[in-house]
């Protein structure tokens, strides 16, 4: 009686399955289906600001306090609402039913300008992770040149310190550490802009001053023979002040 049992049992579980899934098709197909107008009307608020008037801090806000989503679903719906114009073709799949909102998110979050024909026929047999994988691969656009940034001097004072920052290209940079090297317990003298370091002529920029001064310490050091330094006392030794008799502060480096 088992054995004929049996197949009766498989027959029975095997169309309730049929049955079950055909209605999570057709309840899936219309969640996509209001998922893509809900996105639909994200973007319009946003294209006429509208989300303004409501005082929330942004579209993603706004639509979490309407439809009671958390944080992170809400920007999966803004992202897709920011780029609804270059993505149409997944948008109105997915306002047919056909895509869910989980495949639109991570197309519209990372796939390059151009591509939405492809993605709309890839993610109609792809699964999500399949979808990130397949963006992650994408090739990216390189820049034919990226700017060096420009070497610069700037001075923050605040109650008790003042601040420095330096931007140097490499090569001048080597020379800065040089003359750092050079002078380990010198200290800078004088908190003017123009201020002298190691003996700079008071005409000489802040860089520029620096860099002159760094390159003939380590000429006249290389063409020296090493000699012991000699100490006064086992004070540090110091710059000459940018303006003698001034009682101008010192600022360390």
């Amino acid at each position: 009686m088992s054995s004929t049992a049996a197949p009766s049992v498989v027959s029975s579980t095997s169309d309730r399955l049929e049955v079950l899934f055909a209605e999570l098709a057709e309840l899936a197909g219309q969640r996509n289906a209001i998922d893509g107008r809900i996105v639909q009307i994200a973007a319009q608020i946003d294209r006429d600001q509208l989300w303004g008037a409501t005082g929330a801090r942004s579209l993603a806000a706004l639509m979490g306090w309407r439809l009671g989503l958390s944080t992170g679903t809400a920007h999966t719906l803004t992202t897709i609402a920011d780029r609804i114009e270059e993505f149409p073709r997944c948008v109105a799949a997915m306002a047919g039913g056909r895509l869910s909102l989980d495949q639109v998110a991570v197309i519209a979050a990372r796939a390059g300008e151009g591509s939405d024909e492809h993605y709309a026929a890839l993610a109609a047999v792809a699964t999500v992770s399949q979808l990130r994988t397949a963006v992650k691969l994408e090739p990216r656009p390189t820049p034919d040149s990226v700017p060096a940034p420009e070497a610069s001097f700037s001075k923050t004072a605040e109650d008790k310190w003042t601040k420095y920052r330096i931007t140097l290209p490499a090569d001048q940079a080597a020379t800065f550490d040089a003359a750092l090297a050079s002078h380990p317990g010198c200290v800078v003298c004088g908190v003017e802009t123009r201020w002298r370091w190691f003996g700079a002529p008071a005409g000489a920029d802040e860089l520029g001053g620096v860099h002159a001064v760094g390159r003939s310490r380590l000429g006249r050091r290389s063409r020296a023979a090493p000699t012991r330094p000699t100490h006064h006392g086992g004070g540090a030794r110091r710059c000459r002040s940018a303006h003698r008799g001034s009682a101008s502060g010192s600022a360390a480096l």
